[in-house]
């Protein structure tokens, strides 16, 4: 079985080697959530960020689905790996619900990133089965390849491009060395040489930042305009 897991940005992250997420819990009040009895070990997962691409693909090294739990139950599966430190998410939970918690192994970057044609319409966990019925991995216009010229995101970089500076830098502001994983910032993808002066999409003049360091950059530039 193939599945796609759908997360915040900051959640899909790592180092430039390769991805460190370790484990992706689903839960729901009322019903067993998905992929309750629709995963097995061995199986594919394929990480997207939300709005965003697929950027990488794991295996489902063991899960467990839990009847009726709390936060804190559902807190313990996850011990020893970052979701465990995560308070906002525990304390976001219902008192009680059904889970289920996804263990990964061989996590990996993709070499590109993919943008896939369909759309998840909010749901976090897609099941994908083994023949692919939803066409979200076929490679006939259903799933292509980002690159330059793909969808833009903010500033004019494509998904594909920003995905590639984010891992190329290791997903770590190049000015102050924070991270999402541990410091909770938000990065985004500046431009060394801005485009108000001229400055371009290559490569070689985008570097990761965090939120706080482009945004000071910005008003710095724009103060001396």
């Amino acid at each position: 079985m193939q599945h796609i897991a759908i997360r915040r940005e900051d959640y899909v992250a790592g180092t430039t080697q390769r991805p460190e997420v370790g484990v992706f819990t689903q839960t729901h009040v009322s019903h067993r959530p998905t992929p309750w009895g629709q995963i097995g070990v061995g199986d594919i997962v394929w990480m997207k960020w939300s709005g965003g691409p697929i950027i990488a693909k794991s295996v489902v090294q063991g899960f467990r689905q839990l009847r009726d739990c709390s936060p804190k139950q559902l807190q313990e599966t996850t011990r020893g790996f970052r979701l465990y430190d995560l308070e906002s998410y525990w304390a976001s939970l219902k008192p009680s619900f059904n889970a289920v918690t996804i263990y990964l192994e061989h996590e990996e970057w993709l070499d590109e990133a993919i943008e896939p044609v369909a759309r998840s319409y909010g749901d976090s966990w897609i099941v994908l089965g083994n023949d692919n019925p939803s066409g979200w991995l076929t490679t006939e216009g259903a799933i292509k390849p980002v690159e330059h010229g793909g969808r833009p995101t903010k500033g004019g970089v494509s998904a594909g491009l920003r995905f590639r500076i984010l891992r190329r830098d290791g997903f770590c502001c190049v000015y102050c060395g924070r991270t999402p994983q541990n410091d909770g910032v938000q990065l985004h993808v500046d431009h060394v040489k801005p485009r108000v002066a001229g400055g371009s999409n290559e490569e070689s003049n985008l570097v990761t930042a965090c939120r706080d360091c482009n945004l000071g950059k910005g008003k710095s530039i724009l103060g001396a305009i």
